[in-house]
């Protein structure tokens, strides 16, 4: 382990987070457009797992805070 790392690996994290935030700034429903793909099952996951371990996603990436909301509602999520 090397926990020295840990800031350094949760600003990379982030930065990806708002890089994507921006990418999706074109209005699109998930990653990859209008379908609903592995990407957005992964994403959903690391996020949700973020939550949970006491690094929630940043708020100001609104178009993902918007994704993650609309994943969260699919029928599979709340199985």
């Amino acid at each position: 382990m090397a926990p020295d790392a840990s800031p350094g690996l949760k600003m990379i994290a982030a930065n990806r987070i708002k890089w994507l935030n921006d990418q999706m700034s074109d209005g699109r429903d998930y990653i990859c457009g209008k379908r609903f793909t592995l990407a957005d099952m992964l994403l959903y996951c690391w996020l949700d797992f973020g939550n949970q371990v006491g690094q929630p996603l940043d708020q100001s990436n609104g178009n993902i805070v918007a994704w993650f909301n609309r994943v969260g509602e699919r029928p599979s999520v709340k199985a």
